[in-house]
């Protein structure tokens, strides 16, 4: 999943920044561009535009990742305590086991 969101930040900044309408087969942003500043806006600077643009967003969405944990608090805590619980029924189980002669767990519910 994560390479599906790294791949598409470049394909949709592609896609808005060369891909027209049909009609004049340009896109929007790129008839706007040219209007305002026609000596700026060329196909180099566009080019520079849309790999800043992609760089800015690939970085801004590595810092969201980094700042939002994949695993609640609460639930990696309950992970961690996972192990000590089984031990513990494992325990109560044998014990109960033991005490009351059971064959298999049937017996010792009962």
């Amino acid at each position: 999943m994560e390479f599906l969101s790294m791949i598409c930040i470049p394909i949709n900044i592609s896609l808005m920044l060369y891909t027209g309408d049909g009609q004049d087969r340009e896109s929007s942003l790129n008839l706007y561009l040219t209007a305002r500043a026609p000596t700026i806006w060329n196909l180099y600077t566009l080019v520079i535009l849309g790999v800043v643009t992609e760089h800015v967003l690939l970085g801004l969405k590595w810092m969201i990742a980094l700042a939002i944990p994949d695993l609640p608090s609460d639930v990696s805590t309950s992970e961690q305590k996972r192990g000590e619980v089984e031990k513990m029924v494992n325990g109560l189980i044998l014990e109960k086991k033991a005490r009351s002669g059971a064959v298999d767990y049937a017996d010792i519910l009962a």
